[in-house]
């Protein structure tokens, strides 16, 4: 996740703790790896979705985020474009689902 640049030092262990009660991965001597079950829901959502669950989405979001924070981008614009961004998806998804 650190590589990826997906969530920071102290939002990690939750998403993992995530994953893991939702049993979309299992842990074994520090070794993350999917689950039968994590595999499926990825691969039903690859796609209508493929673009917008990888980590260079969650990154660009997450950058641009930081950008609000910082004064340099005006959060309504931000939400806008990824609203438009999450409808076409969710038409896709309605139409290919």
């Amino acid at each position: 996740m650190e590589r990826q640049g997906i969530g920071t030092k102290s939002t990690r262990p939750s998403m993992i703790d995530i994953l893991k009660y939702r049993a979309y991965i299992r842990i074994y001597r520090s070794i993350i790896s999917p689950t039968e079950r994590g595999i499926r829901f990825i691969t039903s959502i690859e796609k209508p979705w493929g673009q917008y669950i990888s980590p260079e989405f969650t990154a660009r979001v997450e950058s641009e985020m930081e950008k609000i924070a910082q004064g340099k981008r005006n959060w309504e614009d931000l939400v806008e474009s990824e609203r438009r961004t999450f409808a076409q998806a969710i038409e896709v998804f309605r139409k290919d689902g």
